[in-house]
């Protein structure tokens, strides 16, 4: 874990240098002591903190109104509570409150410690079991980047070679092929992973919204605004935010990213402090960035500024083969819990292939989950599938030629699968066999066995599939 900050606020200066010198003793600590509530405020609004020791009565700003403040920052910061005056009305308006424990003055070194140590951990675990769930999570985790086409292999190649880099990000690509994802898989391969992964369609919030929503507020900065509100860049602070559609943003606020991006500052709607904000940013892009530029709906200065980590999401259409490798994941994946679907027909990945797919991979998948939800028998068919799909690639027709490379691709990728499935039959499923019959390595095959989606298991008895 790294390295743990500790703000302790109390206006005895004796109290103070005890808490200070009983936390300095813990490994892996900083302490920032302050004798003014005031001078706290301050700390907690442009700083970052993992635990508050406070006292509960000061002067002006008491240790109820430090806890508010900082959960407002960050909710699961933990907050103890320290006072001379013990007693349980106290101790239950401090713990109903939100605070993490309640000590009672003078402290004693070994229980501010043993206390400090316990809630720190219960934080770790916090933030690791979030992470945990983002990883297992199947729509926000990164787990459906499938595919083993060329392209979408470089691609997890840059990916991972930029997530290692300390670039922001710029991710362009047509609607629907997975630039969250992407965004995700950054993250995660990162050392922003450790924190939170904020996304942000900047063209679904309302332009007058835009700047409070991404910046925050302080109270009064506008009617409405009855108290200070966190935006979104700070509260991934530490973590990545995520801008689908940054050209969705007005001019005003792309130069106030630039900003954020060159200084790593901001401030919020009303306010005058400077605020820092320890964040990567990995923006997204759907259209043409030059032409967005020529329009005037994208800073050139915030193009060229992003644009050092650029990332290239390819169309489903020019990644050959792997629909047929989608196809099986999203069956997999959707196909009713009551088993009454158990896969796919070849017919039906056929008729998949053959479409263009404008839509990309989402459009795929959503037609995908509407007609696993319709269909009847115990294998998806052509039958469930749109009737759209066949009259948008009619076998034979223009759509099915395409550019050279793809249709090269796609033609290859028809042989692998029919020669496979042949070599497969004749050795009955040994892929020791097969590997000596076909003249490929073992680590080959197995590798164009996973590609095409085929079970050698299920050649055993020499049955077709």
């Amino acid at each position: 874990m790294a390295e743990a900050r500790i703000l302790v606020v109390d206006d005895s200066a004796l109290e103070l240098e005890r808490c200070r010198a009983a936390l300095d003793e813990l490994p892996e600590v900083t302490v920032a002591a302050v004798s003014r509530s005031s001078d706290a405020l301050t700390l907690l609004g442009s700083e970052s903190f993992d635990v508050l020791v406070t006292d509960l009565r000061m002067p002006l700003v008491d240790g109820l109104d430090l806890l508010r403040v900082a959960q407002a920052h960050d909710p699961d910061m933990p907050v103890l509570m320290l006072t001379g005056y013990p007693s349980v009305d106290t101790a239950l308006s401090a713990l109903k409150a939100g605070a993490a424990d309640y000590l009672t003055k003078p402290v004693h070194a070994g229980e501010l410690q043993a206390v400090v140590t316990r809630v720190l951990e219960g934080r770790r675990l916090k933030r690791e079991n979030r992470l945990l769930e983002r990883r297992l999570d199947p729509d926000g985790g990164g787990v459906d980047m499938v595919g083993a086409s060329a392209v979408f292999v470089d691609l997890l190649d840059v990916v991972r070679r930029l997530a290692h880099s300390d670039l922001d990000i710029l991710v362009v690509g047509e609607t629907g092929t997975g630039k969250e994802l992407v965004a995700r898989r950054i993250h995660q391969l990162s050392v922003q992973g450790r924190g939170r992964f904020v996304g942000v369609d900047c063209g679904t919030i309302p332009e007058h919204l835009l700047e409070s929503e991404l910046y925050g507020h302080e109270k009064g900065a506008f009617t409405g605004a009855d108290s200070r509100s966190m935006g979104l860049v700070e509260y991934a602070d530490g973590g990545t935010l995520f801008l689908d559609e940054v050209q969705s943003l007005p001019p005003q606020l792309q130069a106030k990213l630039l900003r954020v991006l060159q200084e790593r500052c901001f401030r919020r709607v009303g306010g005058t402090a400077e605020l820092k904000a320890h964040v990567r940013v990995v923006a997204a892009l759907n259209e043409d960035p030059e032409e967005l530029i020529r329009l005037g709906r994208l800073r050139e200065d915030l193009y060229h500024r992003l644009n050092v980590g650029r990332i290239e999401v390819p169309p489903l259409r020019d990644r050959a083969g792997d629909v047929r490798l989608l196809a099986h994941h999203f069956v997999s994946r959707y196909r009713p819990p009551d088993g009454g679907v158990e896969g796919i027909s070849d017919e039906a990945i056929t008729v998949l292939e053959r479409y263009t797919w404008p839509g990309n991979v989402r459009e795929l998948q959503n037609t995908l989950r509407r007609s696993l939800a319709l269909a009847t028998g115990g294998h998806l068919t052509s039958a469930d599938l749109p009737s759209s799909l066949t009259r948008g690639a009619p076998p034979g027709g223009a759509a099915d030629i395409g550019p050279f490379q793809v249709a090269r691709d796609r033609h290859l990728a028809e042989f692998e699968r029919s020669y496979l499935r042949a070599i497969l039959r004749e050795v009955g499923g040994d892929v020791a066999a097969a590997a000596r019959r076909s003249g490929i390595s073992r680590a080959t095959l197995y590798r164009l066995l996973s590609k095409h989606a085929l079970d050698p298991d299920h050649y055993r008895t020499r049955q077709d599939d």
